[in-house]
């Protein structure tokens, strides 16, 4: 849920000082993956989670240390259990996490550029340093340098030193969740589309040699939300539109109700539509990551939807495309639309009935069902709307 962890991030930033947490580096079973991240901004006063536990409870105390002094640095969990540790976690691994405070106006501002940027449908990279003498940037979007102050972006107690700039179109988007290892530093880059010519230029900044980390970068790409069209604004598509946005998923709705599909029932809606279909399907034209659950209010509606995406199955083409039905509903407007020409092969890619079965009676029940059939899908890498059959 990289949109809603930034959004918070950008939110405590407003209003106080907080560390970020990265999980940079695991070993054997953990409860959590290179890349996950927790703020920190008082003993009570946490967001997300790096697995819970001891280990969380270690690196919060550690965390409002670094809060007091500004000084950064790893943490390190023992989850093997030996009676010796400090932590007696059952997982049998281990995991290391950085800790870097973060205040000021140039912390905003990273910030900010990075919600704008996955807003508007794009990815965007994230070059944090693992030391106290550089600091964060989007390689992007390169900041001036700028000497240590106030407003610096991460503040620890000596001042920043940022490495000559590296080129403007330096692009590590291929780099996701992961550390820049000894062979990226030393040899061609020809495996990513983008420039890394950057990276050889700063080969000190980028030592990363076993489980020590010197004076290390960690790079990650964070992708924009997959957008979740929710096509009928009654009972399940609101439930809906409420599990699914805490999941992770961007929500837009649509119904030709404009007395339902409205902010007030969908404040969790970035776009709401209340036009005909058509006109909405045409705003997804080319979108890459979008999900469409139909859960609407007949089977007319259903027809006219999935009538439109038909004709333009070449210019919209969704991971996921579920109806809400019962097998007579299903079948019938199946039926109905191979009639008008749609093709068998396309239809049995429909998720219908929507949903995983799990005997749901409730909207919010059909809603966590629909949400964790849309989870398996995002999580297993399907393409298209392939359904894998039970």
């Amino acid at each position: 849920m990289p949109l809603i962890f930034y959004q918070q991030f950008l939110q405590v930033l407003r209003e106080t000082t907080v560390v970020l947490a990265v999980v940079t580096q695991v070993r054997g079973s953990v409860p959590r993956e290179v890349g996950a991240k927790m703020l920190i901004w008082g003993e009570q006063s946490t967001f997300d989670t790096i697995g819970g536990g001891a280990g969380e409870a270690k690196v919060i105390r550690e965390a409002i240390a670094v809060l007091q002094t500004g000084e950064p640095r790893f943490v390190e969990i023992d989850l093997s259990g030996a009676p010796n540790r400090d932590i007696q976690g059952v997982c049998g691994g281990w995991m290391q996490v950085w800790l870097s405070r973060w205040q000021g106006e140039d912390a905003i501002a990273l910030i900010q550029n990075m919600l704008q940027t996955l807003q508007i449908g794009q990815p965007v990279t994230l070059a944090l340093p693992l030391n106290a003498q550089q600091r964060p940037f989007l390689p992007a979007d390169l900041p001036p340098t700028l000497a240590a102050s106030e407003k610096s972006a991460i503040a620890p107690q000596q001042p920043f030193t940022f490495p000559q700039q590296p080129p403007t179109n330096v692009g590590v988007a291929n780099l996701s969740n992961h550390f820049l290892s000894e062979r990226e530093r030393h040899t061609p880059h020809t495996s990513h589309s983008k420039d890394h010519s950057w990276i050889k230029q700063y080969p000190k900044c980028l030592d990363i040699a076993g489980l020590d980390i010197v004076e290390g970068w960690y790079v990650e790409t964070v992708q924009p939300p997959p957008t979740l069209l929710i096509v009928g604004a009654g009972h399940v598509g609101v439930a809906l539109a409420k599990v699914a946005a805490l999941t992770g998923f961007a929500i837009a709705v649509q119904d030709d109700r404009s007395q339902f599909a409205c902010a007030e029932r969908f404040p969790q809606g970035s776009r709401i539509f209340s036009g005909a279909i058509a006109q909405t399907v045409e705003y997804f034209i080319n979108v890459a990551q979008i999900y469409i659950a139909l859960v609407t209010r007949g089977f007319q509606q259903d027809l006219e939807t999935l009538e439109g995406l038909w004709r333009k199955r070449d210019r919209i083409q969704p991971q996921y495309l579920g109806m809400i039905g019962s097998q007579k509903r299903v079948q019938i407007v199946f039926q109905e639309l191979q009639k008008r020409g749609v093709d068998q092969s396309w239809l049995s890619q429909i998720y219908a009935p929507i949903g995983i079965s799990i005997g749901a009676l409730t909207p919010e029940e059909i809603a966590v069902s629909i949400c964790a059939e849309l989870i398996k899908i995002r999580r297993n890498g399907k393409t298209r709307h392939g359904r894998a059959k039970d």
